[in-house]
């Protein structure tokens, strides 16, 4: 039986979906909330007191909002609910924030790979401190000043590493080469250029994804590819020598390897 349910959801992977759970909120019910924080993943986070048509009031629930941000007054529709939170989508700014800008890649609003590219490069770095000092505080009881970040001199084109994804190929053809859309983990946002990612590796990602698709027929599961920043060059193979310059010191160590992706 257990061999089957695993059989079943690897193949079925992405074809079906959680069941709703109607409470406290039904599916796309709206309502207007305030938003006083910002979680790591770059949801806004309201807290409601709230009683559903059936079943107990709930206190002080907690629902992510993506794209909010605190001190917005926005208008949602739930999306999901689970045993402590809701998650909903934006259906109007109602009072926008101060700090709220034009996100700089057309890709940010379906893109998994960015949080915070609708917030000031500043306040980005202020919400950074209070999440290190509250997850100080909340998972180890250590209160203590929290210092402010160093802003980067490169706040964009600063990536020099990236690795898209693909599906597996439908019929010979690989339909998308990019990153995991943000909420549908089983979607594929094509990638045309990246807004942090080094000059270079946006230069040579159309003819890697040309090159990718031509070889679709011998493709025959799902993968990703490697495209890393060596000097001047782009190393796409995770076994070859790659070079990194970091102020007066030089790297270096195999493209597959982990290293810091922000060398600024």
């Amino acid at each position: 039986m257990a061999t089957n349910r695993k059989k079943f959801r690897k193949t079925n992977r992405g074809h079906y979906e959680k069941k709703f759970t109607p409470y406290p909120f039904f599916k796309n019910e709206e309502l207007i909330v305030e938003i006083d924080n910002i979680s790591h993943l770059g949801h806004g986070v309201a807290r409601v007191d709230h009683s559903p048509a059936t079943g107990e009031p709930v206190l002080n629930w907690v629902i992510f909002v993506p794209f909010a941000l605190p001190n917005e007054t926005v208008k949602v529709a739930i999306t999901d609910n689970s045993k402590s939170s809701s998650h909903a989508k934006i259906v109007e700014v109602i009072t926008p924030s101060p700090h709220r800008v034009e996100p700089k890649c057309k890709h940010f609003f379906y893109c998994g790979g960015c949080q915070f590219q609708h917030l000031e490069y500043s306040e980005q770095l202020k919400v950074r401190a209070d999440q290190t000092r509250e997850l100080l505080h909340r998972l180890a009881g250590i209160e203590h000043p929290v210092n402010a970040p160093i802003a980067s001199p490169q706040q964009w084109n600063y990536r020099s590493k990236i690795t898209p994804h693909y599906k597996k190929p439908e019929k010979g053809v690989i339909k998308a080469i990019g990153f995991h859309h943000f909420s549908e983990k089983n979607q594929i946002v094509d990638l045309h250029e990246c807004a942090i990612a080094m000059e270079q590796l946006n230069q040579a990602l159309p003819a890697i994804k040309k090159n990718t698709k031509g070889r679709a027929r011998t493709i025959k599961k799902d993968g990703n590819l490697l495209m890393r920043v060596s000097e001047d060059s782009v190393e796409t193979s995770p076994t070859n020598v790659v070079c990194e310059h970091v102020g007066d010191l030089t790297f270096r160590f195999l493209a597959g390897d982990f290293f810091q992706n922000n060398p600024y």
